[in-house]
């Protein structure tokens, strides 16, 4: 299976380096972009492939871009939150060190605060959504360097945590049944330890979400998350939508009875659900609904298509290639995340799960042994980090300026739908007396959208 991966990501990624154009890449310091840009150097080099309409072993191109180490962090650090979001961009100096690694050039866009607020305006227009955070604009920065190297296309790396449980909310659905497809792997048949583990995951998992600023659903609940064979990641998906509580008194009245959850579940056919009551694996279940909704509806739209095609070029996700997602999708889910395959996981095993060590779990496990010749011993022993903007910034800086300006009194009233005291009194943060809260930018892009 892992050389059937292997052989299945090399073809998905051949096929899309044809074009009638010069094709880059975007390359993070994660695995996922640092196995296509590994692949795309070995197709070039190894086997003559064209880079698109060149030939150009000497020319495979990188983009990246970095973020400033305050007053967030700069994607190049290693002191990172695990996953919150799918788009693989940069972790600059990982990336570098990739870069080099494979012999190839690497450009990156060094994004300040002012180079965000900057683009603010403009990537919430493109984008047409709103968003909580500033991930969009960098992404939307990161295709105007490839279009200031002459480039159209590129080929990146979403679709791989879908695909193979990146996701720290895929962990909890994981170790809500054994796998039956796997008699042999080490949490069948201990439900104790499963339970403890699940536990002790999810309080992480909660307290990641509340870091981020993200509104946190409940795990569990009642008969919706029963009809989905009690997967949370419905319940984590929320996470990303706009609290009720922003919108003026009118909308909460007229849309009391309105939930979001219930309204994602019976979007499912009926057929889908049978499978998931009595023949899907919970994990197989939490990557379906999630591809459902999250991964087509916001992150290959808004921080996908429309922030790269603003400036007109075109991104090839092999990671969803047809042909390797159906592959995958026959995987085991014990491959996919694996017990006792992580850091320090040496010698556990089945008995007290409050003893189970922080990494014994690997997320994308069978992905880095297939990607294991194509990739450097640390993208290969690194554990999962997000692609995030960062979260807060300074007040009285160019973003919060930049906001207040787009955030008026007659802006926010224009709109009819939120009531300025919200905005007034989200904008000074009940707990923040420095930083930005980072929904405020919700607010901005309803205005400048």
């Amino acid at each position: 299976m892992v050389l059937g991966v292997r052989e299945q990501l090399v073809e998905a990624i051949r096929l899309r380096l044809r074009a009638d154009v010069p094709v880059g890449i975007y390359l993070s310091g994660g695995i996922d972009s640092s196995l296509v840009a590994g692949i795309v150097t070995h197709l070039v080099r190894e086997e003559g492939v064209k880079l698109g309409n060149q030939d150009a072993a000497g020319r495979i191109r990188c983009f990246s871009v970095q973020f400033p180490q305050e007053p967030g962090f700069d994607e190049s650090g290693e002191q990172r939150p695990q996953d919150l979001s799918v788009v693989v961009l940069t972790f600059a100096d990982i990336a570098e060190r990739t870069a080099d690694w494979l012999g190839v050039q690497i450009f990156k866009k060094k994004m300040d605060e002012e180079a965000l607020a900057k683009s603010f305006a403009d990537s919430a227009y493109h984008c047409e959504h709103h968003s909580i955070d500033l991930n969009s604009v960098g992404k939307f920065v990161l295709s105007s360097l490839v279009r200031e190297h002459g480039l159209k296309v590129v080929v990146t790396g979403e679709g791989s945590d879908e695909h193979f449980a990146g996701y720290p909310w895929f962990l909890l659905d994981f170790l809500l049944e054994d796998d039956p497809s796997m008699p042999d792997a080490p949490l069948n048949g201990d439900d104790q330890l499963r339970k403890t583990l699940r536990k002790r995951e999810g309080s992480d998992l909660i307290n990641l979400l509340l870091e981020g600023g993200l509104c946190v659903q409940p795990l569990e609940d009642c008969e919706r998350f029963q009809a989905v064979n009690n997967t949370s990641v419905v319940g984590c998906g929320q996470g990303w939508q706009v609290s009720s509580a922003v919108f003026a008194p009118w909308v909460r009245e007229r849309w009391a009875v309105a939930d979001p959850l219930r309204t994602l579940i019976n979007a499912m056919p009926a057929a889908v659900m049978a499978k998931m009551q009595d023949k899907w694996h919970p994990l197989h279940t939490s990557e379906y609904l999630w591809c459902k909704s999250l991964l087509a509806n916001l992150l290959l739209s808004m921080l996908g298509d429309r922030t790269e095609m603003a400036h007109s070029i075109e991104a090839r996700t092999p990671f969803l290639d047809h042909v390797l997602s159906e592959y995958v999708n026959g995987i085991p889910p014990s491959l996919k995340v694996k017990y006792g395959a992580g850091e320090g996981s040496s010698g556990s095993g089945p008995g007290d799960g409050s003893r189970a060590p922080r990494g014994a779990f690997s997320e994308k496990w069978i992905l880095r042994e297939a990607g294991r010749p194509f990739v450097t011993d640390e993208i290969y022993q690194r554990k999962k980090h997000p692609y995030t903007a960062p979260l807060k910034w300074p007040r009285g800086g160019p973003m919060d300026r930049t906001l207040r300006q787009i955030c008026t009194q007659d802006a926010i009233e224009g709109l009819g739908f939120v009531g300025y005291d919200v905005v007034e009194r989200r904008s000074r943060g009940a707990s923040e007396t420095t930083r930005i809260p980072r929904r405020c930018g919700c607010f901005c892009a309803w205005v400048g959208g």
